[in-house]
Formats: structure tokens, C-alpha cells, sequence
């Protein structure tokens, strides 16, 4: 593990197509810590995110060097006004049940599927303290909040049009090139989100659609909000590695299962392992396990 200041950076290996690295907090930091209050925690972390980037000669080597992140086995294309366009959130549904991804495409016919109220404000905090780093730092060419994304993805014969808005988006100039960063935050740990996979097949998908659409290579970083565990983020970049360790699905998967999904005229089974008792359509899936 190579140290990097107030960051540390490790590779944890390779999936289809990229390389991930866990992004670890110093846990001797002083003023980035739980104890601290909420606005003092939401504003080291940002300062710790954007100083990280920026100074880490470790990190501007990983950046450089990225490679485009290419959906492998599916077409990426712009769509048509009359397509029925998903939220990308499905994806996020879709990894933890199929059978809640069904209930999802019904329910929001289309639009965006909301944020908790709470995980809203927290994320908007966040993003505010982020800006300002990003302003105080002389690389940061551009900060975006909220940025459209929107992208056609065919693979076989199966079409399917999502939709979302990345939570930031970044062009930084580092080692005498541009580059640009998709982040989405949560207040889900990292290592439950790299052990679940969720959140990582939407956020892929954003970094590989701004590629195609900006024709910068761009590499997706997912930052845990929680004041717990020492793996604070997660960065994706375009370069294979030997052997797939990271548990994603590939996204000609996961289009193949959206397709079949929104043929059905009943919810489909469930596989693996389910969260019934936290699903917010328990009490209307006929599948529920008790």
C-alpha cells in the first residue's frame, strides 16, 4: 500500500475491463474523525478528496495512465425522443433483487427514483463543501453538480435507454493531461458497497457514457458519507489487469436481465439473497421472504 499523505492507495485487482483501487483514510488525521461535527466532517472530507487527487504523485500516475472505460459487449448510443427511458437507478435495484427492479420499472414509469430525504441533505452538504475545495485548487478546470446522463445501450436485440444525473463531475489537469472523474457519494460504507456491487454498474455506466459523449477519458470514483470504516472511496479506471477479482456483472448481463424484466407481466423470482423486511415493496411482492 503506498502512502499519499492523508491518503492511502491500494489495488485491489481487476474487473471486466478496468482496474479498482480502494481509497484508505489516514486514521491518525486529526480533524477528519467521528467525533467531529457534522459541516467539520463533510469539509475535511472534501479537502482530503481533492488534495488526494491533486498532490499524490501515486495517483497522478494511476490517473494518466487510465484508459477509457468501455461497457464491454454492449452499444453505447444516444437514443431517440420515443424511447422509454429507465432511471439509472434500476441498476442499483437490480443488483439487490430482480424482483424489486420489476416493481421499480412500474412504479416510476420512467422517471427518476427519489432520494431519502435525509441522504439527500447530507449528499447537497457534501457536494457544497466539495465545490469549494474544488475553487481553492488550481487544477480543477471544471465542477459540475448534478450532471445529466443519458445513454442507449444494445446488446444482441435487447434496447435499453437510461437516464441519471452523475453527483458531480470534474475535469482536472494533472500530469499535463485532462482528465475526468464521474463521483457518486453515499452513506453506504465502501466495503459494503464493493461487497454488494451496487451503486458500481450505474456509476460505471456514467463515467463510460461521459467518455463517449466529452471524448475524455474518465475514470468513476464512488465516496462513502460514513464516518466509519477506513476505506473511504473507490476509484475505477480503463486498463485490464490479470484475472477478475471485483464481483461486477457484466453490463451485457445486466442489460440482457433489464430487457427480460420489462417484457414481464408478473414480478419475477428473486435470486440469492434478499432484504425483504427493508424492501419498500414488501407488502405488494407476492415472492416476499419472511
Amino acid at each position: 500500500m503506498t502512502s499519499l499523505g492523508t491518503m492511502y492507495a491500494k489495488r485491489l485487482g481487476g474487473f471486466y475491463g478496468g482496474t479498482v483501487y480502494a481509497l484508505y483514510l489516514n486514521r491518525y488525521t486529526p480533524g477528519v474523525s467521528r467525533g467531529a461535527g457534522l459541516s467539520s466532517w463533510l469539509r475535511n472530507l472534501a479537502r482530503w478528496f481533492v488534495k488526494g487527487i491533486l498532490s499524490s504523485s501515486y495517483l497522478s500516475k494511476i490517473l494518466t495512465s487510465a484508459e477509457p472505460l468501455l461497457l464491454r459487449g454492449v452499444k453505447c448510443g444516444a437514443g431517440g425522443a420515443r424511447m422509454y427511458w429507465l432511471p439509472a437507478r434500476i441498476l442499483d435495484d437490480l443488483m439487490i433483487c430482480r424482483t424489486r427492479a420489476w416493481f421499480t420499472i412500474r412504479r416510476t414509469r420512467g422517471r427518476e427514483i427519489p432520494h431519502h430525504r435525509g441522504a439527500k441533505a447530507l449528499q447537497e452538504a457534501f457536494l457544497n463543501q466539495l465545490e469549494q475545495a474544488c475553487e481553492q485548487a488550481g487544477n480543477v478546470m471544471l465542477f459540475q453538480k448534478e450532471k445529466p446522463v443519458s445513454v442507449k445501450l444494445t446488446c444482441d436485440s435487447n434496447a435499453v435507454g437510461l437516464r441519471g444525473k452523475v453527483d458531480a463531475f470534474l475535469i482536472i489537469h494533472i500530469g499535463g493531461s485532462l482528465r475526468g472523474i464521474a463521483l457518486e457519494t453515499a452513506q453506504t460504507g465502501a466495503e459494503h458497497v464493493l461487497r454488494r456491487g451496487y451503486i458500481l454498474p450505474r456509476l460505471l455506466l456514467y463515467a463510460s457514457s461521459l467518455n463517449l459523449s466529452l471524448g475524455l477519458t474518465t475514470v468513476a470514483v464512488y465516496l462513502s458519507l460514513s464516518a466509519s470504516g477506513r476505506i473511504r472511496g473507490l476509484m475505477f479506471r480503463g486498463g485490464n489487469v490479470a484475472g477478475f477479482h471485483v464481483k461486477i456483472p457484466p453490463m451485457y448481463n445486466l442489460c440482457r436481465e433489464l430487457a427480460s424484466i420489462m417484457e414481464r407481466e408478473t414480478p419475477p423470482k428473486p435470486r440469492g439473497l434478499c432484504f425483504c423486511a427493508e424492501c419498500r415493496y414488501r407488502f405488494l411482492c407476492p415472492h416476499m421472504r419472511i
